[in-house]
């Protein structure tokens, strides 16, 4: 049963692999954007009315907006995480109530492709620095509202789904070289002077049986 899970894992991990690196050759020509986006009006509060004071106008009403989206370009991917906050004046309310009406119906989550960036995106340097693609970034709006990025190269995302595979070949020529020497497959131990079972875990040897005890 433990054999049979982990040849699961291994296949699972080689397709994964073989996606991820379709995924990054395809990066240099496409960039593609998963997006999950929720907005909701709100009453504005004193900083707000400050906020829209201080810009020439008065607020009215307040579009709050939380949303994560995913993107992947130039063999970067980008994990961006965002809250809003839009102080609307009377005239602005109007085009918004619309366009909040045309996505009332619609689902929150979105998928958009467009031409990849010159460059991937530079972030503030984490350990090997951003150039190899790790990093974050956080940005402030007008309002204050963050908006948070952490990037990661595709590279490292495909090297996690090898460890399987390398792990399973590294069994496997262990288990052969011991075979080829007359040793127990699971334990090592020497079996040229034992037949049938090994004395020492119990395993059947596969040249005997063609199996083996669990």
């Amino acid at each position: 049963m433990r054999r049979l899970a982990s040849n699961i894992a291994t296949a699972l991990s080689l397709i994964f692999c073989a996606a991820t690196v379709t995924l990054w050759v395809r990066s240099y020509w496409v960039a593609d954007s998963v997006s999950w986006v929720k907005r909701a009006a709100a009453a504005p509060t004193a900083a707000d009315r400050r906020y829209a004071q201080q810009n020439g106008y008065a607020a009215t009403s307040v579009w709050v907006g939380d949303g994560v989206s995913l993107r992947l370009s130039r063999g970067v991917v980008t994990y961006c995480a965002w809250h809003s906050r839009d102080v609307l004046s009377v005239w602005d309310e109007i085009p918004w109530r619309q366009q909040m009406t045309r996505e009332a119906g619609s689902s929150p989550w979105g998928w958009t492709r467009s031409a990849p960036e010159q460059r991937p995106p530079i972030f503030k340097p984490i350990g090997f620095g951003s150039q190899l693609g790790f990093g974050y970034k956080v940005q402030h709006d007008g309002t204050g509202a963050p908006r948070r990025y952490a990037g990661a190269p595709l590279w490292s995302i495909g090297a996690i789904f090898t460890i399987p595979p390398l792990a399973w070949l590294q069994r496997y020529w262990r288990r052969r070289g011991r075979r080829v020497r007359g040793r127990c497959t699971v334990c090592g131990y020497d079996l040229r002077a034992s037949q049938g079972r090994c004395p020492e875990c119990g395993a059947v040897p596969s040249a005997a049986s063609g199996t083996r005890s669990p």
